[in-house]
């Protein structure tokens, strides 16, 4: 029996008078805050009174939202479970004929350079008996000088440019290009402006050192902010 076979059909039921109720709540909580001011005592002490409501009403959508983001989470993972199982073949095999197919290019590209190479040498040795016949012309028609110039420039010259056309033919739908990459070999060698500070660890010695972690960690400013904490009445 296959895995689409052993699937069991799963839904996720929203309750939508429920999520009307969260939608007004916010509505009318955000009225509030955007209207209320604080100018006196009287109206700091109103502030916690519904910054209080904020945190219960907040909790309370997320606890309202809680079984229907778990049965959602696992209706995705069991069909990204599902999508993967069934497309991991393909992948392989994608994976399997691009090798195949590099290595053919790389086996194509190899003898043309070879099959450059050799008309080069050929070329050049045209060249050479060429410029060999004019010298010995040269040398005949009593101008020896002349003749040993075009021996020396003969031999100084760089073999004739040679283009041997790919013999890889273009594809529809496929386009090959070469990218560069890299790979990190000595890492103390690596300039400083391309190197990532490790947050999460200064943040840590921060919070334990407090103004001391500047002296620790370097080049760093250590200030404090405050975090006002809210917790759900009971």
């Amino acid at each position: 029996m296959t895995e689409t076979q052993n699937f069991q059909p799963m839904t996720v039921n929203l309750d939508k008078t429920a999520i009307e109720k969260f939608q007004n709540t916010v509505a009318t909580i955000s009225r509030q805050v955007e209207a209320f001011e604080i100018t006196f005592s009287d109206d700091y002490d109103q502030s916690a009174i519904l910054l209080q409501k904020i945190v219960n009403d907040k909790a309370n959508i997320i606890e309202g939202f809680k079984d229907v983001t778990q049965q959602a989470f696992r209706l995705h993972k069991t069909i990204v479970a599902m999508r993967d199982g069934i497309i991991a073949p393909l992948l392989r095999e994608e994976d399997i004929l691009q090798s195949r197919r590099a290595e053919w290019r790389r086996l194509q590209e190899k003898a043309r350079v070879a099959l450059e190479d050799e008309k080069r040498k050929i070329a050049k040795a045209d060249a050479d008996a060429r410029a060999l016949e004019e010298a010995k012309i040269l040398q005949d028609t009593g101008e020896p000088e002349a003749a040993e110039i075009v021996v020396q420039q003969a031999a100084l010259a760089p073999p004739p440019t040679v283009v041997v056309p790919s013999s890889v033919p273009k594809q529809s739908g496929i386009s090959i290009r070469k990218v560069w990459k890299c790979r990190i070999v000595k890492t103390e060698q690596i300039k400083k402006e391309f190197l990532i500070p490790n947050e999460s660890m200064i943040n840590s010695i921060v919070s334990k050192l407090g103004k001391d972690a500047e002296r620790i960690v370097g080049g760093i400013e250590c200030y404090q902010e405050e975090v006002e904490a809210v917790r759900k009445s009971r």
